[in-house]
């Protein structure tokens, strides 16, 4: 089906049939008695239809102010920094990472450096398997939260022993276990377990379990 003409708009005359022939001879204008024709009155413009006439404009509503993503938001100012999740990092160690960029305009590549450093912090003083990670968050405050995973040990695998029964191995191991995981504890417990003249070597292995800071010990 073919469209009409839009609403409001003007209407294209008709075609009317034009014949060809002897050009139009021009008829003159008959005369007033008493003088010559008066002159035809000015046309009055019609008005346009309610359609077309001006309205007021209408100013579009404002949006409301949204929450400054950390991802995805511009450097800003950095009030402070909030650690949750810590429990062996002492705070003179923190505040000698995070003060340097404290009221300063930071992005995220600051936020990553500050998160890489608090990371290399619990890896220096044994908790291999400790971290800390950033949250997606509102930072329209200007704080930072930070979040610190420390790691635990979940599971002790011993094989490969032919004078002590695995579980002799296992129980004095998991002894040197303690939440957080530090590998200091455990090659303590390693060094004892090698006075004994009947262990030849004694491998220890961290490996990484399913979830983030989890790990399984593994001994041969």
């Amino acid at each position: 089906m073919a469209a009409g003409p839009a609403a409001g708009q003007p209407q294209p005359a008709a075609s009317r049939a034009v014949s060809i022939g002897a050009p139009p001879v021009a008829l003159p204008l008959p005369t007033r008695r008493g003088g010559p024709a008066e002159p035809l009155p000015e046309p009055e413009l019609a008005a346009p239809p309610a359609s077309e006439s001006s309205q007021p404009a209408v100013a579009s509503p404002t949006p409301p102010p949204t929450a400054q993503s950390l991802q995805q938001g511009p450097k800003f100012v950095l009030r402070g920094v909030r650690i949750e999740g810590n429990t062996v990092l002492d705070q003179a160690s923190i505040d000698a990472i995070t003060r340097p960029y404290l009221n300063s305009f930071v992005g995220l590549g600051d936020l990553e450096e500050i998160r890489r450093r608090l990371t290399l912090l619990y890896v220096e003083r044994g908790y291999i398997n400790s971290g800390a990670v950033i949250p997606d968050q509102d930072v329209g405050g200007g704080v930072v939260t930070i979040r610190a995973v420390e790691g635990t040990v979940t599971d002790v695998e011993v094989a490969g022993t032919i004078s002590f029964e695995p579980d002799y191995f296992r129980s004095r191991l998991a002894s040197g276990l303690r939440k957080p995981f530090n590998v200091r504890d455990v090659e303590t417990e390693q060094q004892i377990l090698l006075q004994d003249p009947l262990v030849k070597r004694l491998n220890i292995e961290l490996q990484p379990g399913i979830v983030p800071g989890e790990a399984r010990l593994h001994a041969e």
